[in-house]
């Protein structure tokens, strides 16, 4: 698994596309069917096991990582799924679901293997990075797990309001500058 962050890069247009509607399709998908939604992830990284890498594939293989451990019973691939879909991001600079990547891999992927804090930082990226580039939905994912992060690490209430009003506050400020 390791190895394919080594792959060559997707170049045909038509693969690529079709990697982009899916990776459009993928959080539809987990809200309404989860045979649909494990249809979708697993046709995304059989093209890119087939074709090669795009940035899609670092989303793609962030939410394998994810169906490997509930839904095929295997946390120890789905984290190295998870970890391959990042490496993707941060050693081939493939950043255009970056945000996706990070939430899916930070607080979806990480805690079935980790402690659940392990992955609060990556989730303060996928925000950071979802801001950046106005993916105002997965902004809101983040927002929405990271305050799930807090509460199911049992961090003090006053800690977890601490949190959202101090992001409120930086929300504000970036908004200003």
């Amino acid at each position: 698994i390791e190895e394919l962050v080594n792959q060559p890069l997707i170049t045909d247009p038509e693969i690529l596309d079709t990697l982009d509607v899916f990776s459009e399709g993928a959080p539809a998908s987990f809200f309404f069917d989860e045979h649909l939604s494990s249809l979708v992830i697993c046709r995304m990284v059989s093209l890119s096991l087939e074709y090669g890498n795009c940035d899609a594939s670092c989303y793609g293989y962030a939410w394998l990582g994810f169906l490997a451990g509930p839904r095929f019973g295997n946390l120890r691939d789905g984290y190295r799924f998870g970890q391959l879909g990042y490496d993707l991001v941060e050693k081939r600079g493939l950043k255009r679901f970056q945000a996706r990547t990070y939430m899916s891999f930070g607080n979806i992927v990480l805690p079935w293997t980790r402690h659940v804090k392990t992955g609060r930082d990556l989730v303060r990226r996928a925000f950071d990075a979802a801001y950046r580039v106005g993916d105002l939905t997965f902004a809101a994912y983040s927002r929405n797990h990271l305050i799930t992060n807090f509460l199911a690490a049992g961090d003090p209430l006053a800690e977890v309001q601490r949190e959202a009003e101090d992001e409120r506050r930086d929300q504000r400020r970036d908004e200003e500058r």
